[in-house]
């Protein structure tokens, strides 16, 4: 990974397609939501991974909950804004405002 981005991760995730697109922008925006969480989850972790006492899974338990990412979808003239929360198998995603 490019060493001066390393630290810091995307705030926003942005998908724009035209409007007749067949594929579903919001697929896409789970999967960087979920690829977002999972690097802020390394972040987080202590250097070694498992705290030291040999178990990196109870330590993941055991971690502060990540921010609520925000997520854009454009399609064609129309957007919506949606919230990713970080869950245990795939991220939790909720819209409240759109065009």
């Amino acid at each position: 990974m490019y060493a001066p981005v390393r630290p810091r991760p995307q705030a926003v995730a942005i998908e724009t397609k035209v409007a007749n697109a067949a594929s579903d922008p919001l697929v896409q925006l789970t999967i960087w939501a979920a690829a977002s969480f999972e690097r802020l989850r390394q972040l987080q972790a202590p250097a070694g991974g498992d705290g030291g006492n040999g178990d990196a899974d109870d330590d993941a338990l055991e971690m502060e909950s990540i921010i609520t990412l925000p997520l854009i979808q454009v399609r064609g003239h129309d957007w919506q804004l949606w919230f990713a929360r970080d869950a245990p198998h795939i991220p939790s995603i909720s819209t409240v405002i759109s065009s």
